[in-house]
């Protein structure tokens, strides 16, 4: 994902994709070429006048195939998709892609040269809600069709299958969505760099546009509210603070750019803004196509370098010294509060809940605690277990008491202990004892009763 970026003054083609003939795809056992690529809320503009062109895709042009055969890269690179993009003083080729399948959606498009989107061969193409807005470049011998189409390209040739709703074309200041996109914005172009031939056909349309290729749709805004969306923030133009907080650090090109698209105003290429191309020599750049960039904010302490500054979590009541609470789940928002802290919240996250501090073993009893039936008493001895009588065993339960009952059923830790009997508990230095109804006494070994000779007390003296 490439999410607010500036990218300007390029060479030949500021964004690309290349792919190698990797497993998976062809071949299904990996992942393939390309895909999966989405470009937004970004800012692209001025390439290099020598070749002022915008994104696009690099192929093998020496592959030659169809969709369905297989044999090249294109059929596999899916879902490389682009919206809420500005793109301003780019001669042509915004995009020009030749992959599987491609989303342009809420894109901004002003003072083109020759054309704007060119997409070749049978690709899977949604054009939904963008602006298409004219400029002085425009009026330098542009295409009248903003939206291009083909069947000719070498790895992918064939029909497009293609969807165009919501879009609007006009000069600075346009608003309206044009009735009918496919005679207004769209045409067939005989190759890469041919000239307008007449409308596609309807067997190219789609009735409806692709389906989401994830969990995270693309959901389209209209058109006509791109303005007030995209221009605040777009591109490289703002950080998080140690607080949270959203700062500006929107530099002079930028803030350039962005004021001519507003205003409609002329622009060109890099350097100086030239309208042309072919300068037997490239002149100095002057003050507007040189980068001056805004360095404001201090750096923030990050003890555990999980994203998140210290003070950010000191301001929302979090743990500084939790390796895993970047991790962890905000209740109130369902989001982790890494993903808090990245989307500019600076203040009311839920903390998580303090763990409860755990509970201390019981005290074990005084030396000399008993327990009979009539008491209800309980002993708790030096390994937390606790000890108290039940009720009365009604049949002969060992044969010193024959043939009366040897008392109580011992319970240990509530749990009754199977052929147990007493009529008396005694905790003695640690040990649990137990006397039967005959008066014979038995001492807790830590799995079973052992025998004894009498009473485990000293006799009293008088």
């Amino acid at each position: 994902m490439i999410d607010h970026v500036t990218t300007r003054w390029s060479g030949n083609k500021s964004w690309i994709t290349t792919s190698n003939f990797t497993p998976g795809g062809k071949n299904g056992n990996g992942t393939g070429p390309n895909h999966e690529i989405t470009t937004q809320w970004s800012l692209d503009y001025e390439p290099h006048e020598g070749h002022p062109v915008g994104y696009g895709t690099a192929t093998d042009e020496t592959c030659v195939g169809t969709r369905a055969n297989g044999n090249c890269l294109s059929p596999y690179e899916v879902n490389i998709d682009f919206h809420h993009n500005l793109f301003v003083n780019v001669h042509h080729r915004i995009p020009e892609n030749s992959n599987g399948s491609t989303r342009w959606i809420n894109n901004v498009i002003f003072n083109w040269g020759w054309y704007a989107n060119a997409w070749l061969g049978a690709e899977t193409i949604d054009a939904i809600n963008n602006k298409f807005i004219t400029g002085n470049l425009n009026a330098l011998g542009g295409q009248a069709f903003p939206i291009h189409f083909t069947t000719n390209s070498p790895v992918m040739s064939g029909a497009p299958s293609v969807y165009v709703a919501g879009n609007i074309l006009g000069p600075s200041g346009a608003s309206s969505v044009a009735a009918d996109q496919y005679a207004t914005l769209v045409n067939q172009i005989t190759g890469e760099n041919g000239n307008e031939t007449g409308a596609i056909p309807a067997s190219w349309q789609r009735p409806a546009p692709m389906a989401a290729s994830n969990a995270f749709p693309i959901v389209p805004d209209p058109a006509a509210s791109l303005d007030g969306l995209l221009l605040p923030t777009i591109g490289n133009s703002q950080h998080l603070d140690c607080n949270g907080n959203w700062v500006s650090h929107r530099d002079a090109a930028d803030t350039r750019i962005v004021a001519q698209y507003q205003s409609g105003g002329s622009g060109g290429y890099w350097p100086n803004g030239v309208t042309f191309t072919g300068q037997p020599t490239i002149p100095q750049p002057t003050a507007d196509w040189q980068d001056a960039p805004i360095v404001n904010g201090t750096p923030c302490v990050e003890s555990l370098h999980d994203g998140i500054p210290d003070q950010w979590k000191k301001n929302n009541g979090l743990s500084t010294t939790d390796a895993s609470l970047y991790k962890k789940i905000d209740k109130k928002t369902g989001y982790t509060y890494l993903e808090e802290y990245l989307a500019g919240n600076a203040g009311a996250v839920t903390p998580p809940p303090t763990p409860a501090p755990p509970t201390p073993p019981p005290t074990p009893s005084a030396s000399g605690t008993t327990v009979t039936p009539f008491n209800s008493a309980t002993i708790v001895d030096a390994n937390s277990n606790s000890w108290t009588l039940g009720a009365a065993v009604s049949v002969t339960s060992d044969p010193d008491c024959s043939p009366n009952s040897c008392g109580s059923v011992i319970q240990q830790n509530s749990s009754p202990l199977a052929g147990s009997a007493a009529t008396l508990l005694l905790y003695f230095n640690g040990v649990v004892y137990t006397q039967n109804q005959s008066g014979n006494w038995w001492s807790w070994s830590g799995t079973n009763f052992v025998k004894l000779a009498g009473d485990p007390r000293p006799t009293p003296t008088q």
